[in-house]
């Protein structure tokens, strides 16, 4: 019995592959490239991870991506100018004073400067509100009752 095949559209053209071969098309049509042996995937275009911020745009960029990688559904968070850490939710719903602070160059606390991925910190919490930011691998805490 023959491996399954899935077609990936390239240009108008058609090519068949095994699924082996179909998530690594797919992660360069996307905009993912290897880097030299390196079997992790880095994304060349869309939304690299962890990005730095510079500007609103970048910024608003990060918001419209998501709260969670297109590749790997990593869980994201943001990093503020004092440090601190800034869930998504947290951000989106306070996007109008971070761009101002980003825009100014404002050290108020809510500049952010990066976005990065939370892959096992089950002790970061959102600066802001308090809550816990999501982690990839790490088990979520119990509330104290």
């Amino acid at each position: 019995m023959g491996e399954p095949s899935a077609s990936v559209q390239d240009d108008g053209t058609s090519r068949e592959l095994t699924l082996a071969c179909f998530a690594t098309a797919l992660a360069e049509r996307e905009g993912f490239t290897k880097r030299g042996n390196d079997s992790h995937a880095s994304q060349t275009s869309k939304k690299p991870v962890p990005m730095h911020i510079t500007t609103p745009s970048e910024f608003a960029r990060a918001l419209r991506a998501g709260p969670y990688t297109s590749l790997g559904c990593y869980p994201v968070y943001f990093v503020c100018s004092d440090g601190e850490a800034l869930s998504f939710e947290a951000a989106k719903e306070n996007a109008a004073l971070i761009c101002q602070a980003i825009r100014d160059g404002s050290r108020c606390g809510w500049r952010v400067i990066d976005v990065d991925i939370n892959y096992e910190d089950t002790a970061l919490f959102c600066a802001h509100n308090g809550k816990q930011i999501e982690s990839a691998y790490g088990e979520k805490e119990e509330a104290s009752k």
